[in-house]
């Protein structure tokens, strides 16, 4: 037992010897909202996947500044080749700042686009977004994984 004590004091006394140094100004400083700095067009390519194909495709991407701060549109645009594929509509994402650059998502399924979708842009200006979604093809029913890589115009 008077180990424990013993432990327990010496405990104590070595964490009252840690000092703080003075305070540090960590505060990042953004200029603008991240609604305003990511809005623009993004233009690349999709790769569409499911356990049977992949599918190459071009679109575009555009976030336009929401009238609610921190929030997006987001109208996604991509054609392929199996017309089944295409996809256009806008939806309305989260955005925040991260890494000199941004993040934004909407994990809800009951978007326009019917589907939770999440993106990244960096700090050059490079977009990647995902998501995963159920398409009809013919009769038969697929699980598509969406990728879209592209650079804002």
């Amino acid at each position: 037992m008077k180990k424990i004590i013993y432990s327990l004091a010496a405990m104590l006394a070595l964490s009252f010897s840690f000092v703080s140094c003075g305070d540090d100004d960590d505060t990042i400083s953004f200029p603008t909202t991240p609604e305003k700095a990511a809005a623009g067009t993004y233009t690349g390519s999709w790769t569409v996947t499911s356990d049977t194909e992949t599918v190459e495709g071009s679109g575009t991407i555009t976030l336009a500044a929401s009238s609610t701060p921190y929030n997006v549109d987001v109208t996604i645009e991509g054609s392929f080749s199996t017309t089944a594929l295409n996809v256009s509509t806008t939806s309305i994402a989260n955005i925040a700042h991260a890494n000199n650059g941004f993040v934004f998502n909407n994990n809800t399924d009951s978007n326009p686009l019917g589907a939770g979708f999440t993106g990244k842009i960096d700090e050059s200006g490079a977009i990647g977004v995902n998501f995963q979604k159920e398409v009809r093809v013919g009769r038969k029913q697929y699980k598509y994984n969406y990728i879209f890589v592209g650079k804002k115009n």
